[in-house]
């Protein structure tokens, strides 16, 4: 559950008062007469739907590198912690990453050691493997269940032969030890195989790719309690993917159940300020999408596409950047655009570690974790399409619509949200006839300090939003507009609004 029992009924209650007692009072915003301001028109069609993504549409990945570091500050028996992770259930949870292509499991292993020999096949001098224990792997996996997590495993694809096949071993080895314990699980085969020519000098081509995974899907169909498990793939990463991409799905489409890849904005070494509110940086995304559905049109046909990874930067993410405010503009207008062009799921990269983590190093809440939460809360599958004349090349003002999530609020069926971000100086003053007799509750989210882009903290509606306790989240309480009010946003932020009384018939 979201919130306890407790914090529930407070969110019900103080929508119901607010919607009951305060909004009468309530005017038309003041917007200051001395700031220029752009006006935008909207309509919503509520007509039909433009896509509908997976449940787990906003799902979570973490480093196999914390397997390899002894998961070095994720306390798992942190109260903090399983709060924070329960929060965004439902929720795939992906443990993967560069190093899942060095870890070896071994069931009976006390303490790590280095054993170079199993990747004679692949490269002279490969980067140390290193073990997971039975009692590691255990962990994650109570962790994983007690969360309620769907945990994607990203098996070794680099223990390979001298005749660079993929030698499943030490996979059926781990598989064989997780049936007898019923952990269950989701799996892919590798990690940007495309790039291993430049990560360890030994390129592994998509044909051979697509022959590992078909013995995969084999084996996973002998062994009962996988037998069902979703298999995605290729986890390639930019640049040139396509070709690699599509020759990957001729040999092996069949055999899995999502396409994927991985995407970052920037190098998080060389990423500033400025680009992260680019809106031609911004637009790189839609082409690269559209890229991705021609080939799997082409040659994987009916396949869902997921970004299996991505953050604002890759390299960890950008510091003093990644993990705050200002990268809340990437990722609120990547889960817009890509669930408008119809992306099923996006894993964000990462839970936790690394510069572009939603938690930090202390497990504490940044900024883009309390976005993905009110994005949980109040975005639901249905994608609707945003009308509006005049776009712009680049454009500035960036704005997405859904229905509304029930299940997690008190909203009733046929409520509608709209999320837009605000990437100019300039503020914007967005209007819409549609819903006319609908009040609109307003979630407004502005940096810990004001004017500061790469705070730590993030206002809602002027609310600096901290936990309570470890066990208690924040209850966020909308700001009333009354019907047909015109929506402010001011510059350099970005927000979520409900319509509660919508009745939109295709939400119900």
């Amino acid at each position: 559950m979201l919130y306890s029992t407790h914090n529930q009924v407070l969110h019900l209650i103080k929508i119901l008062v607010l919607h009951t007692l305060v909004i009468p009072l309530l005017g038309t915003l003041e917007i200051d007469a001395n700031v220029v301001q752009k006006e935008i028109y909207i309509q919503i069609n509520t007509g039909s739907i433009v896509q509908e993504t997976n449940e787990k549409y906003l799902s979570i990945g973490l480093d196999t590198g914390l397997v390899r570091h002894k998961w070095n500050g994720f306390n798992f028996s942190s109260e903090k912690l399983m709060t924070l992770s329960e929060a965004l259930v439902p929720t795939f949870a992906r443990l993967g990453g560069t190093d899942a292509d060095f870890l070896v499991f071994n069931a009976t292993a006390e303490v790590d050691h280095h054993d170079n020999s199993i990747f004679t096949g692949v490269t002279d001098q490969p980067p140390k493997p290193f073990v997971m224990t039975g009692k590691e792997w255990d962990n994650i996996n109570h962790f994983s269940a007690n969360m309620r997590w769907n945990l994607i495993f990203d098996l070794n694809v680099m223990i390979r032969t001298s005749d660079n096949v993929w030698n499943p071993t030490n996979a059926k080895q781990l598989l064989d030890y997780s049936q007898q314990r019923w952990y269950n699980m989701d799996f892919e085969l590798g990690n940007e195989p495309n790039d291993f020519k430049r990560q360890v000098g030994h390129a592994l081509d998509p044909y051979s790719l697509g022959q590992d995974y078909i013995s995969l899907r084999k084996m996973l169909y002998n062994i009962q309690l996988y037998r069902s498990s979703v298999l995605i793939g290729p986890d390639v990463n930019d640049p040139d993917i396509f070709e690699y991409l599509d020759e990957f799905l001729q040999e092996a489409g069949s055999v899995v159940n999502a396409v994927t890849f991985h995407h970052y904005y920037l190098n998080g070494r060389t990423a500033v300020l400025a680009n992260f509110l680019d809106p031609k940086i911004l637009d790189s995304l839609g082409p690269f999408i559209g890229d991705v559905i021609d080939v799997v049109n082409r040659s994987a046909t009916g396949r869902h596409i997921w970004i299996g990874e991505t953050a604002t930067a890759f390299g960890g993410g950008a510091p003093g950047l990644s993990d705050t405010y200002v990268a809340g503009f990437m990722w609120l207008d990547k889960l817009g655009l890509a669930a408008r062009m119809g992306v099923k799921v996006v894993i964000r990269q990462s839970f936790f570690g690394g510069n572009y983590a939603l938690l930090d190093q202390n497990l504490n809440p940044n900024p883009d974790y309390w976005l993905s939460l009110l994005y949980k809360i109040l975005v639901a599958s249905k994608v609707l399409e945003v009308i509006r004349p005049n776009v712009t090349q680049h454009e500035k003002v960036r704005m997405y619509a859904h229905c509304t999530n029930v299940e997690r609020t008190s909203y009733p069926m046929g409520s509608v949200t709209l999320y837009a971000l605000n990437v100019d100086v300039q503020s914007a003053v967005i209007s819409t006839e549609f819903f006319s007799s609908s009040s609109i509750d307003e979630y407004l989210l502005t940096p810990g300090e004001a004017g500061n882009l790469t705070s730590k903290f993030v206002k809602v509606n002027g609310e600096t939003i901290v936990m309570p306790s470890d066990k208690q989240l924040p209850v966020f309480v909308p700001r009333i507009l009354k019907p047909r009010t015109p929506i402010n946003l001011p510059g350099q932020t970005f927000g979520f609004w409900v319509f509660p009384y919508a009745r939109a018939k295709i939400c119900f």
